[in-house]
């Protein structure tokens, strides 16, 4: 597996086959998307059983919980078996929607229950959707009605890229480029082996210590220093050439 989601995605596809074989007709999208709404509207983890009445979805729910893809509790309360499979079903849903992140986010006040949605949404999008990533992530960072935590969210996912793009290097330097009140805390973050790497594949490491804003020269001395381990010739033929 490449990836958590790419785990997830396996299981859904398996628990989805064998919860038909053990009840043919099992509605097993329309239980996942009922719990999975309600929680998210409720921002709890856990809803009644009553919530499954309409339609008359239980019976369909009990088989999902004999194959262990929901708990259901004494307390007459049921519920993913896992909080990182509810974020990862939320998302899978959340992506067919007509709707921006900002205006999900919106819908509310923004509390810290979103942070996890918000994550499992920006990481779904990047394996399936990275120009929709990369567009819901830019929307949310320069919104001035969006919480910091929330953005504080979206920037652990840009930096926590394994691999980012030229793409996603360009979407970091449209987002600098604002001057959000987050800059710092967006530098910071930034100081890991992979973006050293993309940022110097890019040019940009070399521009920045040869130019005149001091800023811009700390932050690159600050990225290689993180990446002096992975990336010793490049950083090494970086100070050869720009010593003064």
């Amino acid at each position: 597996f490449q990836s958590r989601g790419s785990l997830f995605e396996a299981f859904w596809d398996r628990k989805r086959q064998t919860a038909r074989a053990r009840r043919q007709g099992v509605r097993f999208n329309e239980v996942v998307s009922r719990i999975a709404n309600a929680a998210s509207e409720r921002q709890v983890l856990s809803v009644p059983v009553e919530m499954l009445d309409d339609g008359d979805l239980i019976e369909d729910a009990n088989v999902l919980v004999s194959e262990h893809v929901l708990a259901r509790y004494n307390s007459g309360r049921i519920a993913f078996f896992h909080e990182a499979f509810f974020d990862y079903a939320f998302a899978r849903l959340w992506v067919s929607r007509e709707e921006s992140l900002v205006d999900f986010l919106l819908h509310d006040e923004q509390a810290l229950f979103r942070r996890a949605q918000v994550r499992q949404i920006l990481q779904h999008l990047y394996e399936r959707e990275p120009d929709r990533f990369r567009t819901e992530s830019e929307a949310v960072l320069t919104a001035d009605n969006i919480r910091f935590h929330i953005k504080e969210t979206v920037l652990a996912v840009l930096a926590n890229l394994v691999t980012p793009t030229s793409a996603d290097a360009e979407l970091i330097l449209q987002i600098a480029a604002t001057r959000p009140r987050f800059e710092a805390l967006l530098w910071s973050q930034l100081q890991r082996p992979q973006w050293f790497a993309r940022f110097h594949e890019e040019g940009q490491i070399s521009t920045w210590l040869d130019g005149r804003d001091e800023d811009m020269r700390n932050h690159a001395l600050c990225m290689m220093i993180s990446a002096v381990e992975e990336y010793p010739e490049s950083i090494a033929d970086l100070l050869g050439s720009h010593k003064t």
